[in-house]
């Protein structure tokens, strides 16, 4: 929703749109609540960056996973306190975004 509010944003451009979030669990939370949540036994875990780097060398995909893999080395968190206001959009429910996103990889 946050994508098409700011594309018929009419004010000042010179601003980063941050997508609302719900919550800022990590990855290991966000596993252990689908493991408690839906009664499975799943773990998480990462390939060494310098393994994506390899293979990015022949895979274009795996070449953007690299570059944008700081994002799993450290925490970062966004902040969608003008967004909301300006556009008018807020964050889903987390348990209603878990709920569709686990839905959707059972399909």
């Amino acid at each position: 929703m946050t994508v098409l509010a700011a594309a018929g944003y009419m004010g000042d451009w010179s601003r980063i749109w941050h997508v609302p979030a719900a919550t800022n669990l990590s990855r290991t939370e966000i596993c252990r609540q689908v493991d408690e949540r839906y009664g499975v036994s799943g773990s998480i875990s990462g390939l060494p960056t310098r393994l994506i780097r390899a293979l990015g060398v022949f895979n274009p995909v795996l070449r953007e996973v690299a570059a944008s893999s700081y994002q799993f080395r450290m925490p970062f968190f966004s902040n969608a306190t003008e967004t909301e206001p300006e556009l008018g959009v807020s964050a889903t429910a987390w348990g209603t975004a878990l709920d569709a996103t686990v839905a959707s990889y059972r399909r």
